[in-house]
C-alpha cells in the first residue's frame, strides 16, 4: 500500500481553474438553477467533468454574490481530526468566530473542530454554499457521520455540494424523501449533441462534418473524458483518422481507464 502525501491545506481550499476552452454544461446549469436542494450530489465513475461543472457552478455563484467554500478531501481526511479542521477551515470566510483556523496547525487535532463546526453551523443563519470535492475518499464512519451531521445543520440559505466517484453513505433516502437532495449523475452530465458540437468547434484545428460530429457522439456516449481523447488522438489530421480506427482510440481509452481509474481503486478490487 503507497502512502498517500496531504496535499497542502491551501491547495485543498482552492477550486479547480477554469480549463482554456472550457464547455458549459447546459442541462447541468438549468437543473441547478432550478433546485432549491440542500444537498447537491455530483456523482459519477473518472471522465464525466463533475469537478468541472462544479466549478463552473462556485464561479456562477460568486459572480452572483453568494458566498461560496471549496473543500478537495482525500484518504487522510478519514481522520476525523483533520476533516474537521479542513471543513471549518473552509468555511473560516463565511462563518464568524472561524477566521482563525487558517493559520491551526493539523498535527495534534482531535475531533474538536467538527464539534465546534457544528455548534457555529447551529448558531448562524449566514448564508453559503461548500462544495466537497472527491468524497469517494470518504470511508470512515465517523467522518461520514460529521458530514451528515453537518447536512443536518445547514441552515435554510445554506447548502453543501458533494463531488464523488461513488455515492457516499450518507442518508440519500431520507433526504430525497425530504425533498433536500438534488442528484447530478453520469445521464445528466454526459456532453449533449450541442455541448459536443461546441467542444469540437472550439478547436478550430479540427477538420469536421456534421456526420463526424455525430458519429463521434454516437461512439463516446457523451463520455466527457472519451471526447478529449478522441479530439487529442485526431489532431491537425482531423477527427475522422479516429473515428476509421476504433483499436487505436480503445487502446487509448483503456489506458486512460487504467491510470485514472483502476489506481483509484483498494487492491483487493
Amino acid at each position: 500500500m503507497s502512502l498517500q502525501v496531504p496535499r497542502p491545506l491551501s491547495l485543498k481550499l482552492c477550486p479547480p481553474r477554469p480549463a482554456a476552452m472550457e464547455i458549459e454544461r447546459g442541462a447541468v446549469a438549468a437543473a441547478l438553477a432550478q433546485t432549491k436542494a440542500a444537498v447537491v450530489l455530483f456523482s459519477a465513475p473518472a471522465g464525466y467533468g463533475k469537478s468541472t461543472a462544479m466549478g463552473q457552478w462556485l464561479r456562477a455563484l460568486r459572480s452572483q454574490g453568494v458566498p461560496v467554500a471549496w473543500l478537495t478531501v482525500d484518504a487522510n481526511d478519514n481522520d476525523p481530526g483533520r476533516f474537521g479542521l479542513h471543513l471549518y477551515a473552509s468555511l473560516a470566510s463565511l462563518l464568524p468566530d472561524s477566521s482563525t483556523v487558517r493559520n491551526t496547525r493539523v498535527e495534534g487535532t482531535a475531533g474538536g473542530h467538527a464539534y465546534r463546526l457544528l455548534d457555529v453551523l447551529a448558531a448562524t443563519e449566514t448564508p453559503f454554499v461548500v462544495f466537497v470535492d472527491e468524497a469517494e475518499h470518504l470511508d470512515s464512519a465517523e467522518v461520514l457521520a460529521t458530514l451528515a451531521y453537518v447536512i443536518e445543520a445547514l441552515g435554510p440559505h445554506q447548502r453543501i455540494v458533494i463531488g464523488s466517484r461513488t455515492r457516499p453513505n450518507l442518508p440519500l433516502g431520507r433526504l430525497r424523501a425530504r425533498g433536500l437532495l438534488l442528484e447530478v449523475d453520469e445521464a445528466l452530465l454526459r456532453f449533449s449533441m450541442d455541448e459536443t458540437r461546441n467542444y469540437l468547434m472550439a478547436r478550430p484545428q479540427m477538420s469536421l462534418s456534421d456526420a463526424d460530429v455525430q458519429q463521434l457522439q454516437r461512439r463516446t456516449d457523451g463520455w466527457p473524458a472519451a471526447l478529449q481523447l478522441a479530439t487529442a488522438l485526431g489532431g491537425s489530421t482531423g477527427i475522422g483518422a479516429v473515428l476509421g480506427s476504433a483499436g487505436d482510440f480503445s487502446r487509448d481509452l483503456a489506458a486512460y481507464l487504467a491510470e485514472d481509474v483502476l489506481a483509484r481503486l483498494p487492491v483487493e478490487q
